[in-house]
């Protein structure tokens, strides 16, 4: 749970998630260390923005480097 005086990680407080996770680092070449995806890549929220995260999403068919574009939906 996010603390008032601290950042809140948007994935977590997000109301629609594309995905189960939010992986955003791909190896490439496939058979880099570690050889599977992470998350590496993260938007934090002061607290009064939490309750606006509507979605948050990866963009898994970006090309162009091994960390795809992380993506966060705010709403009014």
């Amino acid at each position: 749970m996010p603390h008032a005086d601290s950042f809140v990680d948007s994935w977590v407080v997000a109301k629609e998630r594309a995905g189960d996770n939010a992986l955003s680092w791909w190896p490439d070449p496939p058979d880099r260390a570690p050889g599977y995806p992470v998350r590496l890549d993260y938007c934090f929220l002061s607290p009064e923005f939490s309750s606006k995260v509507k979605q948050a999403w990866v963009d898994r068919e970006a090309i162009g480097s091994d960390h795809k574009p992380y993506w966060v939906e705010l709403i009014n």
